[in-house]
């Protein structure tokens, strides 16, 4: 009974009725304008280099990012930049064209590259998927 309840407690986080939702952002075709801001070191946490992605997305990627959010409030958002994950967070609230996203020196290094890629998917909607969490 013990080892039963034991593989029950062990099982019950994977088996949630919550899900993911992925946007992949397209930088070529679905962001207008980004920064991307070195964070003072004395504010950053744990003496590590931090950055900020400051962005205005293009008025159709605005849009299906308002959908996406409204549709999926409470759920766990990934975002993603030419497919390089940056962050997930919460659904508290609808969100629009302007965002700021704290992402670390790791993340940065595997975005700059990835920005380069000036190719735009022909179904720009298709970059928002639900994710089994």
């Amino acid at each position: 009974m013990r080892y039963l309840l034991l593989i029950l407690a062990c099982l019950l986080p994977s088996v949630t009725l919550a899900k993911s939702v992925a946007v992949n952002l397209q930088a070529a075709c679905d962001i207008e304008q980004l920064e991307l801001k070195l964070i003072d070191r004395q504010r950053a946490p744990y003496d590590i280099f931090m950055f900020e992605v400051q962005m205005t997305l293009t008025e159709a990627a605005a849009q299906r990012f308002s959908t996406v959010t409204r549709e999926n409030m409470r759920q766990r958002l990934v975002l993603s930049i030419n497919h390089v994950p940056l962050t997930s967070a919460t659904i508290q609230s609808v969100l629009g064209a302007n965002m700021r996203v704290v992402i670390t020196a790791e993340i940065a290094q595997r975005l700059l590259p990835a920005l380069q890629d000036k190719r735009c998917p022909l179904n720009a909607a298709a970059a928002t998927a639900d994710m089994p969490d």
